[in-house]
């Protein structure tokens, strides 16, 4: 006899393929086509059945309050563009999807392509020559692939709630959570690596005594005081390998080349360079101490030595080095960045900056906001960026402050659903998603993204508890009228 099949039991399947699509997707295209060829009309057909369930949620009812609200605001946007409106559209979908899939199901028959599709990626990823770990497709941008790889770090450590075989669970976890984990140190996103503590803590937690528990988390308040130590003195205790750059450079006759430290990076002792007969000069200071100048006298092939210190303000910025002919001015020739894997950033970057912009953006409209599709670009030093990095400044820049307190709502409703039903492991990875989405992109509706599966896949699961509950009640109030009739 042949089993039925209805778009609830293929709603499990869709979700692992559009996990693998993260991380073997050529581009993000493809990606967003996995979603609307499986997960979005499969999430149609079966929401049917459930709609007049799921209205009765609070959640549900939050996440339809902020699509509403951010779909209206469109309409007092200076330049409105209505075709943003597609994506609020998809993340409900997705949301809605998630509360509607069993993880379990298909991960427990083919999880083991999930490592195997991130060793793939990891294959033809690049790391080296003072470059963040970045590969291809959805994980070309360094940012987006730590996103991606805390989310399979904390897949990986409770990966034996989706599997039956205790063995192979094991194996499949610790290769997949060494992987995840280690190429999302290699990213350098800082939000992502600032995640992986919390994972392995909360994951620790769970699984140790009372007693344990509390040595744990005093040793987690230690980590954190220290990174908060770190923000708050900048970069100063950041010790680093004593980076030391060999470059040749062909130089012709009376071209100068010209040697610009970045930032706050100063160098050991002045630059030396050496042309082939081995004679070897130290490169005078310029106009100020981070400039040095060298000219040729001679067409040759020089070697120039830079050595910076072990121990800098900002190793995240870089040496450029340019030349010029004559009275031309000076061409970028070539960027020398130190090796990123082997730091960590602990500051905000230029957040903080971009923040203060945009909640000037915001005091402009404070109560109703630009609109969710007004695009207006933030003035940062020479040029303009695009968005705030910060979802909480984005609900409050296109929806006012009535769109942030329908945002903070829902949050809440989904952390007090999570903590009440005491799902540790979805609460950590929403709490993980929050503190990401508030250090990188700005708006809650858009297309596929990291946050897909860092904030809306745990909103999507406190849903599904929440449905659950409603239906178990629902359930239980049949029963007993049907037990009353008899």
């Amino acid at each position: 006899m042949i089993k039925k099949i209805s778009s609830i039991d293929l709603l499990p399947y869709a979700w692992l393929l559009f996990l693998l699509g993260a991380c073997v997707s050529p581009r993000f295209k493809e990606l967003n086509n996995i979603f609307y060829l499986t997960i979005l009309p499969l999430t149609l057909f079966t929401v049917r059945d459930y709609f007049s369930h799921f209205i009765r949620t609070p959640i549900y009812l939050w996440i339809l309050a902020f699509a509403g609200w951010m779909a209206l605001s469109s309409t007092w946007a200076i330049e409105p563009d209505y075709s943003d409106l597609k994506s609020i559209f998809y993340v409900i979908i997705f949301i809605t999807g998630m509360a509607l899939t069993d993880d379990k199901k298909a991960i427990e028959k083919w999880g083991i392509l999930i490592p195997i599709a991130i060793g793939i990626q990891l294959f033809f990823s690049k790391v080296g020559g003072g470059q963040r770990l970045s590969g291809f497709g959805p994980m070309e941008n360094p940012l987006y692939a730590g996103h991606f790889y805390v989310f399979f770090s904390w897949l990986f450590l409770n990966y034996e709630k989706f599997h039956s075989k205790p063995t192979l669970s094991t194996a499949i976890r610790w290769s997949g959570f060494l992987m995840s984990a280690g190429a999302c140190y290699l990213t350098q996103s800082r939000s992502a690596i600032i995640c992986l503590p919390i994972l392995i803590f909360m994951f620790l937690i769970q699984k140790n005594s009372l007693k344990h528990q509390k040595k744990i988390v005093l040793i987690l308040a230690l980590i954190f005081a220290t990174i908060l130590t770190g923000i708050t003195f900048g970069n100063q205790w950041v010790t680093l390998p004593n980076h030391k750059f060999d470059y040749s450079v062909n130089l012709a006759p009376e071209e100068t080349l010209l040697v610009t430290f970045m930032g706050s990076n100063v160098p050991e002792k002045p630059p030396e360079i050496s042309s082939s007969n081995g004679l070897t000069t130290s490169l005078p200071e310029g106009s100020n101490p981070k400039k040095y100048l060298f000219t040729a006298k001679k067409s040759d092939t020089f070697h120039l030595k830079i050595t910076l210190p072990k121990k800098t303000i900002n190793p995240w910025r870089f040496i450029k080095l340019s030349t010029k002919k004559d009275n031309a001015s000076f061409k970028l020739k070539e960027n020398l960045t130190p090796p990123r894997a082997l730091q960590f950033d602990l500051s905000f970057g230029y957040r903080t900056e971009i923040w203060a912009e945009r909640i000037k953006h915001c005091l402009e409209k404070p109560f109703f906001g630009h609109g969710f599709s007004q695009n207006l670009p933030i003035p940062f030093r020479d040029h303009y960026v695009n968005d705030s990095h910060n979802f909480f400044l984005g609900a409050t820049f296109f929806g006012g402050a009535i769109a942030l307190i329908i945002y903070l709502g829902l949050l809440t409703s989904c952390l007090y659903t999570l903590v009440t039903q005491k799902s540790w492991a979805l609460l950590t990875l929403l709490i993980c998603g929050i503190i990401t989405t508030s250090f990188d992109d700005e708006k809650f509706f858009s297309s596929t993204r990291p946050y897909w599966l860092l904030l809306l896949f745990p909103i999507g699961k406190a849903l599904k508890i929440s449905l659950d509950q409603r239906l178990s009640l629902t359930a239980r109030s049949r029963n007993k009228k049907n037990i009353r009739s008899e």
